[in-house]
């Protein structure tokens, strides 16, 4: 398993990680760099902690605790490479299919 890197702290994080355990930044993976970033709220969206210029969004299955993928914030599919791929989801409104679909997706309770 590759072993990334906060970029606001430079503590090792996995790719399930949800915040850096060395600042508590809450983390999203940027698959255009192959990189985990640390994310903060700002005006009224995401934005890189490291580089505050860079506007980003939660793939929309992050909602659910099942990605943690960033996507660009003026994206309008809503959803990451990774999650544009599903073709089949179970109905979500069932708590077993929703900790199934986690499980899969490689994501625990967020």
């Amino acid at each position: 398993m590759r072993i990334f890197q906060c970029d606001h702290c430079g503590q090792p994080v996995y790719f399930d990680n949800g915040r850096c355990e060395g600042c508590g930044s809450l983390l999203g993976f940027l698959p255009t760099k192959l990189m985990f970033i640390a994310v903060g709220q700002r005006d009224g969206g995401w934005s890189a902690l490291a580089q505050p210029g860079l506007a980003v969004q939660f793939c929309l299955n992050y909602t659910h605790g099942a990605c943690n993928w960033l996507i660009e914030a003026h994206d309008t599919q809503g959803y990451c490479r990774s999650c544009r791929l599903n073709q089949t989801i179970p109905p979500l409104n069932n708590e077993q299919n929703l900790e199934a679909w986690r499980a899969r997706k490689g994501r625990t309770r967020p």
